[in-house]
C-alpha cells in the first residue's frame, strides 16, 4: 500500500476513475511530463519506429489501441514501462492518444514480503508516470497442485487474467483492438528454443518467441533486442527494478539454461542471440512453404512462365521430387525466379542452378515457358 498527498491506492478497477484520481491529486503535470520526455535515445527510437509502423499497418478507423503492459518488477519489464511511457509522451509521437497504456502486475504470493515489495515499487512508478495499474493477487487455491506444475499453471493464470482485463478495458474505452505487451527479449527467445529442442520439438518449436503471437493478441517489442542492450538502458536511466532471487535457483529448466549454458554460448559465439533468431526465421519460412504445399493443389504442367508465383514454383519442385521438402527455402525459390526472369529477358536457352545438399535445378527455355527438372549429384 502506498500513501502520500492524502492519496493511497491498492487496486483501482476503473481506468477512468484512476486517471481522474491522479489529476485531482496533482501527481501528473502534463506540461512538465512532455518536457521531460522530449529527447529520445537510440533504444527509444527503435520502440517509437515500431509503434508508428504498428499504427500504420493496423489502419483502424480512428479509434485507439489498448496496450496492456505486463509488469513483473524485473529489469526488462521496468525498462519497457519507462521506454513506452517516454515514447508515448514524446513530441515526436502524434497523435498521442492513438495508444492507451495500462499496466498489469501479478502477485503469485510465493515469496512473501518480497512479492509485496515488487508490487509496491510498480505502484510507485505507475503513480509517477500516470499509467493505470491493475493488480492481480493469487488466492491460496489458485495453484492447488503445488510446485509440480507451478510454472505452467502460473503462465495459464496470467494469460487468462490478461485476456479478461484487456477485453474489459478495451470495451470501456471503446478501443479498436488490444495488445498484451510483454518484455520478452532475445535471450528469452534463445532459452525457449533450447527448451523446445531438448524436448524433441518439431519444426514449430524452433519459432521460439516472435514479436507478435499467431493470434495477434500478444506484442513483444523487445523480441529482437539483446539482453545486454536492456542492461545498458537500465544503467543509463537508473531504472529501479526488483531482483527475483528465485531466478537464481536451478529447479526449473529455463533457469538452468540461463545460469549454466548461455554463458558458454556467449563465449563461443558472442552474437548467439542473433544466430538463434536467424534459425527461427528459417524455420518459419519452411513452415510457411509446407503449409502452402499441403493446403494447395497443383494444376497444369510442370513449367514456369513469366507469371509464376513463388508458391506455385514450390509446388512444382516438390511434385518433381518430394525429398526437396525441407531443402528448398524461400531464398532458393526467389533465386530461381530471378534466373527465370533473366532467361526470358536475355533469351537464355538453358540454366543449371545448384541448391543445397547436392541438388540441382535444370531450366530449359522454349521461348513460351520454361521446363524444369530436378537432379541430385551422385555421391
Amino acid at each position: 500500500m502506498l500513501s502520500g498527498n492524502n492519496f493511497s491506492i491498492k487496486f483501482v478497477p476503473d481506468i477512468l476513475k484512476f486517471q481522474e484520481l491522479y489529476r485531482n491529486n496533482n501527481i501528473i503535470e502534463e506540461a512538465k511530463m512532455e518536457k521531460r520526455w522530449q529527447n529520445l535515445n537510440r533504444f527509444e527510437y527503435k520502440l517509437l519506429s515500431d509503434l508508428l509502423h504498428l499504427e500504420k499497418n493496423l489502419d483502424f478507423s480512428g479509434k485507439s489501441i489498448l496496450l496492456n503492459l505486463q509488469v513483473s518488477g524485473g529489469m526488462d519489464s521496468m525498462c519497457l514501462l519507462h521506454a513506452l511511457t517516454k515514447v508515448l509522451h514524446s513530441k515526436l509521437f502524434n497523435p498521442k492518444n492513438k495508444f492507451k497504456l495500462i499496466a498489469q502486475h501479478f502477485n503469485h504470493k510465493k515469496r512473501g514480503e518480497e512479492s509485496d515489495l515488487d508490487a509496491e515499487l510498480i505502484q510507485k512508478i505507475c503513480i509517477e508516470t500516470g499509467v493505470p495499474l491493475y493488480l492481480e493477487i493469487a488466492e491460496e487455491k489458485t495453484f492447488s497442485d503445488g510446485e509440480k506444475n507451478f510454472q505452467n499453471n502460473a503462465r495459464k493464470w496470467r494469460k487468462n487474467k490478461a485476456l479478461l482485463l484487456s477485453e474489459k478495458i478495451k470495451n470501456e474505452l471503446n478501443c479498436e483492438h488490444f495488445y498484451i505487451v510483454t518484455a520478452h527479449h532475445a535471450r528469452d527467445h534463445v532459452e525457449t528454443v533450447l527448451l523446445h529442442i531438448l524436448r524433441g520439438s518439431a519444426l514449430q518449436g524452433l519459432k521460439g518467441i516472435q514479436k507478435f503471437s499467431d493470434d495477434k493478441l500478444f506484442y513483444r517489442p523487445f523480441a529482437k533486442i539483446n539482453f545486454e542492450e536492456i542492461e545498458e538502458y537500465s544503467n543509463e536511466f537508473s531504472i529501479k527494478y526488483r531482483l527475483d532471487m528465485s531466478n537464481l535457483s536451478n529447479d526449473y529448466d529455463r533457469n538452468y539454461i540461463r545460469n549454466h549454458i548461455l554463458g558458454h554460448l556467449k563465449k563461443l559465439r558472442p552474437n548467439y542471440q542473433q544466430a538463434f533468431h536467424k534459425l527461427s526465421e528459417h524455420a518459419i519460412e519452411q513452415l510457411m512453404l509446407n503449409e502452402t504445399f499441403l493446403n494447395s493443389s497443383l494444376q497444369g504442367n510442370f513449367v514456369i512462365d513469366k507469371g509464376t508465383r513463388s508458391s506455385e514454383l514450390f509446388h512444382i519442385l516438390i511434385h518433381k521430387e518430394k525429398k526437396l521438402l525441407g531443402v528448398v527455402t524461400k531464398n532458393c525459390i526467389d533465386n530461381i525466379l530471378y534466373e527465370v526472369e533473366l532467361m526470358f529477358k536475355k533469351k537464355i536457352i538453358k540454366k543449371e542452378i545448384k541448391i543445397s545438399s547436392g541438388w540441382e535445378i535444370h531450366l530449359s527455355n522454349n521461348n513460351k515457358n520454361i521446363e524444369i527438372d530436378v537432379f541430385r549429384e551422385k555421391i
